[in-house]
């Protein structure tokens, strides 16, 4: 990552702000793309919501498993 120089504030938050290179649909297809292999790469896990408590390690193993 290249290091870079401001001589103020204003030229900081300038360069914050990045535009996307080409059109709206490759800008689209790329954050597409991203999210595929993010969802393939880690799945999306479901959770009970809360605490959730166990009568036994081996009843919460189960549940681990599951």
């Amino acid at each position: 990552m290249p290091v870079e120089k401001y001589r103020s504030l204003d030229e900081m938050r300038r360069a914050l702000w990045r535009h996307p290179v080409g059109s709206d649909r490759e800008l689209l297809a790329r954050i597409d793309r991203l999210w595929r292999r993010a969802s393939r790469l880690a799945p999306a896990r479901s959770f009970r919501r809360g605490v959730v408590r166990f009568h036994s390690i081996e009843e919460a193993q189960t549940a681990r498993k599951r």
